[in-house]
């Protein structure tokens, strides 16, 4: 673990020297009129590639080990549905009884385990039978925790008890210190890391005046992708 944390680091220094593009896309959620539709964005360049259409009015969309789901919800009934980005077709899922751990503020897999205790801190277990490590700081209160594909970092929404405005904090694992804060005074949630570890986007702002920003972890600029909320990073 000391030698994966040291080429991370190194990895970041090296990514804040040569400050690459980011690479994939980018979908989020955008509220259209009527149906809520989901939008493809360039990463790197911020052009649209796609609008999908949802069967519903309401959309919440998330990255579940690997794969794209979304929630639709059209006067009350709520569907299960899987975006396949290759093709952008739109599958219903027929069990749904999974929809609660897709969408649960709990990430975990059969090493690990990250998650919101009662007083909405991030803990972390790095393996089965490991006492819980607290991760977050003691003035935060979390929430939307997510880790990236490398393992190495997580991400979380947070707020100060004097204020009630969200930032994105990136903090290493398993020791926890912050690497970048990204704050754009909009309330900023709902972070999703980019698949090389190096970026994570994010929900700056709520209700149609949202948008999809890039927080770059090495040297913390932020560049606004597009309008959008609830942003998941794919790269094919």
């Amino acid at each position: 673990m000391k030698y994966s944390l040291i080429a991370s680091i190194v990895a970041l220094l090296f990514a804040a020297c040569s400050n690459p593009e980011p690479k994939g896309a980018v979908y989020c959620v955008h509220d259209g009129a009527g149906e809520a539709e989901i939008v493809e964005y360039s990463a790197a360049t911020g052009e649209i590639l796609s609008i999908i259409n949802t069967p519903g009015e309401e959309c919440c969309l998330t990255l579940f080990r690997g794969k794209i789901y979304f929630k639709s919800d059209k006067q009350g009934k709520i569907a299960l549905c899987e975006l396949i980005p290759e093709t952008n077709e739109v599958c219903f899922v027929e069990d749904s009884s999974i929809a609660d751990e897709i969408f649960s503020d709990t990430i975990k897999s059969s090493e690990w385990t990250a998650f919101l205790d009662d007083r909405r801190a991030v803990l972390w277990t790095p393996g089965p039978g490991v006492a819980p490590v607290r991760v977050s700081d003691g003035g935060e209160t979390a929430g939307r925790p997510t880790i990236s594909g490398t393992l190495q970092l997580l991400a979380y929404n947070a707020s100060r008890a004097n204020s009630r405005t969200k930032y994105i904090v990136v903090r290493s694992l398993p020791e926890g210190r912050i690497l970048a804060i990204f704050d754009t005074d909009r309330d900023d949630m709902a972070p999703a890391f980019s698949p090389d570890g190096f970026w994570t986007a994010f929900q700056s702002g709520e209700g149609g005046d949202a948008k999809i920003a890039l927080g770059y972890i090495p040297d913390g600029s932020i560049r606004i992708l597009g309008k959008g909320r609830r942003p998941v990073w794919f790269d094919y």
